[in-house]
C-alpha cells in the first residue's frame, strides 16, 4: 500500500515538472501557432501589395478570379549547394471551394534551380496561380512537382490583352515573382536534375488543424482552430479582393 502511494506521489511530481516545462503550450503548440500566423499575415501582405499596384504593373485580376487555388511564398531565398544554386521558401495555399476560399494550408517551396531573373536579389515573393480544373486532384497527391502540364509558366503583367489571354489559355500553373516591389513572370519546370516542387508543411497543418494540408484544401472539417483572427489573414484578403461566387 505504501509502495502504491509512493508511486502515485512520484508520478504526480513528474507530471508537475513536465507541465512546468510547457506552460504556454496548447494542443497545437504556441510556436506552431506563431509560425502559422506569421506566414498567413506575410502572404496576405504580398497579395495586398500586388492588388494596390497600378493596373499596368499588377497581375491581371481575371487570373485571380479564375484561379482554382492561390499560393504565396514570401521571402523565397537562394540556397548555395555543392554544384548549383537553388531556392527555398515557406508559405500558404488557399483553394477555391463552393462556399468560398479554404482555410490557409501551409506549404513549403523548394527548387534546385535558381532563376537568373533574381540574380541581384537576396530574396523574392513567389505567387502561384493554379488555373486547371484538375488542381484539387493534383494536390491530393502530396508533393506537387512543377512538370509537364503542371510546369510553371511566366504570367503577363498589366491589363489582360486578348493576345495574352489566348497565350495563357490552357496553362495549368501561372507564376510570378515580386522583387523589390516589382512583378515579373517566372518560368519554372522540373526534371530529374532540376526539381521544383511544393510540399505540404504538415508540421504546421497537423498541430493547427488536426488534418493534413491536402485535407485543408479539400475543405474537410478541422478541429477548432485557435481564435486568432490573424491565422486566417490570407484567406480573408482573398475573400475581400476576389470573393467566390456561390
Amino acid at each position: 500500500m505504501k509502495r502504491k502511494t509512493l508511486l502515485k506521489s512520484l508520478l504526480s511530481f513528474l507530471a508537475g515538472i513536465l507541465i512546468s516545462f510547457f506552460p504556454a503550450q496548447a494542443s497545437y503548440g504556441q510556436t506552431n501557432l506563431d509560425t502559422a500566423v506569421r506566414r498567413s499575415q506575410n502572404s496576405a501582405k504580398t497579395i495586398k501589395l500586388i492588388t494596390e499596384l497600378p493596373e499596368d504593373e499588377s497581375i491581371p485580376k481575371e487570373f485571380f478570379q479564375r484561379a482554382q487555388a492561390i499560393a504565396v511564398f514570401p521571402d523565397v531565398v537562394r540556397l548555395n549547394m555543392l554544384f548549383s544554386q537553388g531556392m527555398k521558401g515557406y508559405g500558404v495555399v488557399c483553394s477555391r471551394l463552393s462556399d468560398g476560399w479554404s482555410l490557409p494550408s501551409y506549404y513549403r517551396f523548394g527548387s534546385s534551380h535558381f532563376s537568373l531573373k533574381i540574380a541581384g536579389a537576396k530574396s523574392f515573393d513567389l505567387v502561384i496561380l493554379f488555373m486547371s480544373k484538375s488542381t484539387p486532384d493534383w494536390f491530393q497527391e502530396g508533393r506537387f512537382l512543377f512538370k509537364d502540364l503542371r510546369a510553371g509558366v511566366a504570367g503577363p503583367v498589366g491589363k489582360l490583352t486578348r493576345q495574352a489571354d489566348l497565350d495563357m489559355s490552357g496553362v495549368g500553373v501561372i507564376m510570378y515573382m515580386l522583387v523589390d516591389g516589382k512583378l515579373k513572370g517566372m518560368d519554372i519546370d522540373s526534371d530529374f536534375l532540376d526539381g521544383a516542387y511544393i510540399d505540404p508543411d504538415n508540421n504546421i497543418n497537423k498541430p493547427i488543424y488536426g488534418v493534413k494540408g491536402r485535407e485543408v484544401l479539400q475543405g474537410k472539417d478541422v478541429k477548432a482552430p485557435p481564435t486568432t483572427p490573424s491565422l486566417t489573414a490570407f484567406r480573408d484578403i482573398l475573400t475581400e479582393k476576389f470573393p467566390v461566387s456561390k
